[in-house]
């Protein structure tokens, strides 16, 4: 037919729209699930965590090593509040320059509160040494020392981590959390079982640490 058209016509803008929203509700889904399981994860994995040290170390022990690395584990907590900013200002920004800079900056700032973190955590560490049930523990000074240094590693995990929430990576963070988690439970056990028992504790803490941080480092990049 000489006068048929054979061009199609334009996708309507609805179409577009239904199209998008699938998509973003696949993403969300998909989000959500890795979610879930990074939160199982972590609470199998502290259940798990908890028989290994009850097992090798004993009640008395067990209680004096877990409530220090408690203690060090609370520092993120007490980070000013921004991480929060930052990340609400790099959802808000489009990429760019500006969210370049951001995230530099962030990061270095994420850097030095960290060493200040490494130095409060060996601080309190030393003060929770002078306790009367630690005294009669008998551990060594570069025990608490290790534990102490642990805080730099805590507040750049978790900042470092997190900044993956203001650059619209939470899938990748959960995917972190997970994964980490039960490396710490494989490394534990493993040098839980070879003997090194209250080493075992920093130096497991430190790879469950370091593997996020460099991956997210990395990805924020």
């Amino acid at each position: 037919r000489p006068f048929a058209r054979t061009d199609r016509p334009a996708a309507r803008p609805a179409s577009i729209a239904g199209a998008r929203l699938s998509t973003v509700s696949s993403d969300f889904r998909i989000t959500a699930a890795w979610r879930l399981f990074a939160t199982v994860s972590s609470i199998i994995t502290a259940l798990l965590s908890y028989r290994l040290y009850n097992q090798y170390l004993g009640k008395s022990l067990f209680v004096l090593v877990i409530t220090a690395i408690n203690i060090i584990a609370l520092l993120p907590q007490f980070d000013g509040g921004y991480r929060l900013v930052i990340n609400r200002r790099l959802l808000a920004d489009g990429p760019g320059p500006s969210r370049r800079r951001l995230v530099d900056f962030a990061q270095t700032l994420y850097s030095w509160g960290a060493v200040a973190a490494g130095l409060i955590g060996i601080s309190l560490m030393c003060l929770y040494r002078l306790r009367a049930g630690a005294q009669s523990a008998a551990l060594p000074l570069p025990f608490y020392l290790s534990l102490g240094a642990l805080g730099f590693m805590f507040i750049l995990c978790t900042a470092q981590t997190q900044l993956l929430i203001g650059l619209g990576r939470q899938r990748q963070m959960f995917i972190l959390n997970a994964l980490s988690a039960w490396l710490y439970l494989g490394l534990l056990w493993s040098l839980l079982k070879s003997g090194q028992m209250v080493w075992a504790f920093p130096i497991a803490q430190f790879s469950f640490l370091a593997v996020p941080t460099a991956l997210s480092w990395w990805l924020a990049r």
